[in-house]
């Protein structure tokens, strides 16, 4: 059985739940970093 280091993916372990915040947190900053780069005026 192979252990996820961040914990199990029962929804009943915290490990689940710091994964899944973990997920959402690195897809908002790198949607975020994107638009920013994005609105940097070109010259």
């Amino acid at each position: 059985m192979v252990l996820n280091p961040l914990g199990s993916t029962n929804p009943k372990s915290f490990g689940f739940y710091w994964s899944l915040f973990t997920g959402l947190f690195g897809s908002f900053s790198t949607a975020w970093t994107v638009k920013k780069f994005q609105k940097k005026p070109e010259k």
